[in-house]
């Protein structure tokens, strides 16, 4: 029911965890690649992913009060602004405070400390 449900996950080099999302930085594989499924015991969630971004490693949950609509736009309009030629941006999306999102954060890389990978969908579908 959140604005922004935000998971966590580790970039292991086997792939395995969130391994393989380094794959979005390929515009390719990301238009191939745009449903995430999230199944819970309650229902099934659907996701379509709008962008891969390398951001700060700025606790989001700090940074941004995503109980408010200026929180939930301010974070929106943070994407763009975090300038990297790994950043991927789907046009054919638009996201508003009043949508519900799904962030995948994990590292950005080994050697890089000071940000985050994310990868950021927005909910089109729930099933029960």
């Amino acid at each position: 029911s959140d604005f922004n449900t935000i998971l966590y996950g580790h970039n292991m080099a086997a792939g395995t965890m969130f391994g393989t999302l380094k794959n979005y930085r390929s515009e390719d594989f990301m238009r191939e690649h745009r449903e995430i499924i999230v199944y819970t015991p309650e229902a099934t969630y659907t996701y379509q992913v709008f962008a891969g971004v390398v951001y700060s490693d700025a606790l989001l949950t700090a940074k941004y009060d995503f109980s408010s609509e200026d929180g939930c736009q301010a974070f929106l309009d943070s994407l763009p602004e975090s300038r990297n030629l790994n950043n991927i941006f789907m046009d054919d999306v638009t996201v508003t405070p009043e949508d519900h999102i799904l962030t995948l954060s994990t590292c950005n890389s080994n050697s890089d400390t000071s940000h985050r990978y994310l990868i950021e969908a927005v909910l089109v579908n729930i099933e029960n």
